[in-house]
């Protein structure tokens, strides 16, 4: 990259409890990278958690704030991001991620999806108010409908441990930014 230009971001994407958030801290350690929570980024900016925004203006006006969000984080210089599960699903955030930065696809398998998510259900809008069959399908209906954006992604990673994943995404990265 030339010298004074802006170094592209790294977009980690997947679904919920897929290991964003988890990847995170250390991947920007390695990486010497700005880390931004998105989620936490938008609860920080609106003083008010993920939850109480969709309770109290609705999945519609939610993604909406996301979607802003995810432009002001894409902006910041050295940025590693961490996506909330919806973010590349809606509007045209999948071709605003491919088009400024390198993104990762934490793949995981449904199976260790539903164990994850089971004991956390009450912090994630989506699932909290699910019963218990209803929230395996609801979680396999998702992951397939929302794979299709994810699958987009420059670079998936399919049930990988932390330390090859910053491996991998360090090397893969390195090569990207060479071509790009």
């Amino acid at each position: 990259m030339s010298k004074g230009s802006k170094v592209r971001p790294i977009v980690l994407i997947g679904y919920m409890g897929s290991g964003k958030s988890t990847l995170l801290k250390p991947l920007a350690e390695a990486t010497l990278r700005i880390a931004i929570d998105l989620d936490t980024y938008i609860e920080q900016k609106y003083e008010m958690s993920i939850s109480h925004i969709f309770a109290k203006y609705g999945d519609f006006h939610f993604r909406k704030i996301e979607r802003h969000a995810l432009e002001e984080a894409l902006s910041i210089d050295n940025a590693l991001i961490a996506l909330g599960g919806g973010t590349p699903c809606f509007y045209d955030s999948m071709k605003l991620i491919s088009k400024s930065s390198f993104s990762v696809y934490l793949k995981v398998s449904t199976r260790k999806l539903i164990d994850r998510l089971s004991s956390r259900r009450s912090e994630r809008p989506l699932i909290t108010d699910l019963e218990n069959a209803e929230f395996s399908s609801f979680v396999e209906r998702e992951v397939a409908k929302r794979g299709l954006y994810y699958e987009q992604a420059d670079l998936i990673l399919k049930d990988t441990v932390i330390e090859e994943a910053i491996s991998v995404i360090t090397k893969r990265y390195k090569d990207f930014d060479q071509v790009s």
